[in-house]
C-alpha cells in the first residue's frame, strides 16, 4: 500500500507507466476503499508521506501496517486478492 504514496511523487509518477490508477496501478484495488478507523488507509499513507523524511515514512508506514495487518489481510481476503 506504501508504494502508491511513494509513486504520487511527481519525481516518480512521471517515469512509471502504470501510474496512476487508471493505468493499472500499483496496488492492490482492494485497498482503494479500506478504512481504519473510519478513515481511508491510503490518505493515512499519504499524509504520513508528505509529512515526513522517506526514512521516518518507510519505518512508521510499516508499522502502521504491522498494527493492523489483522484488518488488512481480512479485508484483502473478502476483497479476493488473497
Amino acid at each position: 500500500m506504501v508504494v502508491e504514496s511513494v509513486m504520487k511523487d511527481k519525481r516518480l509518477s512521471s517515469i512509471n507507466p502504470y501510474f496512476p490508477r487508471e493505468n493499472g496501478g500499483c496496488i492492490y484495488p482492494c485497498f482503494f476503499d479500506m478504512k481504519v478507523d473510519d478513515v481511508l488507509i491510503l490518505d493515512t499513507l499519504d499524509t504520513m508521506y508528505k509529512s515526513q523524511s522517506i526514512e521516518d515514512f518507510m519505518r512508521n508506514s510499516f508499522a502502521y501496517c504491522k498494527e493492523h495487518e489483522t484488518e488488512i489481510r481480512e479485508h484483502m481476503k473478502s476483497n479476493g486478492a488473497i
